[in-house]
């Protein structure tokens, strides 16, 4: 997929994974500090916008895993987006693979395809590795 096409997805898929790699950008020794502001008001304002999808509980499994510098644990978000993940996974139905239809008012009674179930039953088990970690 292209990054445009990825950015069109979800914005803010897109800038969490943007953020993540940019851990390990040494041309720019800031941006993930100057990313994190920005990038978690766009996560904060997606959950306060419903329905969610699954890209954006794929962003919370990575900034659960790879969670931006805080100074210190009192000012982490890191363990109240792990609960949020879980939650945020069974409203959009991950905990039921094969019935995401039913999850959304938009859905079409087609036959899912085996490739989406399958990335759902993928995220729905990183939602609860990063939970339990």
């Amino acid at each position: 997929m292209s990054p445009s096409n990825f950015y069109d997805q979800s914005i803010p898929l897109f800038w969490v994974v943007i953020s993540v790699a940019s851990r390990r950008y040494t041309n720019e020794p800031t941006l993930l500090l100057r990313l994190s502001r920005l990038v978690s008001k766009l996560v904060w304002t997606s959950l306060s916008t419903i329905p969610h999808s699954k890209e954006i509980v794929k962003a919370l499994v990575l900034l659960t895993t790879w969670p931006f510098p805080t100074s210190s644990t009192m000012t982490d978000p890191t363990y109240l987006l792990s609960g949020m993940v879980v939650s945020v996974g069974m409203q959009t139905g991950l905990h039921r693979p094969g019935y995401g239809k039913d999850y959304t008012k938009w859905a079409s009674r087609a036959k899912v395809e085996e490739s989406e179930i399958r990335d759902r039953i993928t995220v729905w088990a990183c939602c609860n590795i990063s939970a339990q970690r």
